[in-house]
């Protein structure tokens, strides 16, 4: 795909692969931001906590990101990764986020 496609290019939207920081600081906090951060303060803290308990199970957290094209949904993701690395960073220094794109259509599936 055309990295410079845009159906509605009145709407500035966000790569996969922008700086994810810089996109936490020019993120307004919407109900879904917050309540990604929520999310992501809770899984964070299960690995912080097994850093001086190696029991501590990790629950798995999945969560689905759906909406129409230039809804934030990208952006949402980039903040959600900078957030998550920020909380963990001290503690996990080599931590590192791998972002991929999976596309579905009609019950097929491609890797952007």
């Amino acid at each position: 795909m055309n990295d410079n496609f845009n159906p509605f290019p009145a709407y500035p939207v966000v790569r996969l692969n922008a700086k994810a920081s810089q996109i936490r600081q020019d993120t307004i906090s919407t109900p879904p931001i917050i309540k990604s951060r929520g999310r992501i303060t809770l899984y964070a803290q299960q690995w912080l906590n097994r850093k001086s308990d190696p029991t501590q199970k990790i629950e798995d957290s999945i969560n689905a990101v759906r909406g129409d094209y230039g809804t934030g949904k990208t952006h949402l993701l980039l903040d959600a990764a900078s957030n998550f690395k920020e909380a963990l960073a001290a503690q996990y220094p080599d931590l590192r986020i791998i972002r991929s794109c999976l596309t579905i259509y009609a019950g097929k599936h491609s890797r952007d």
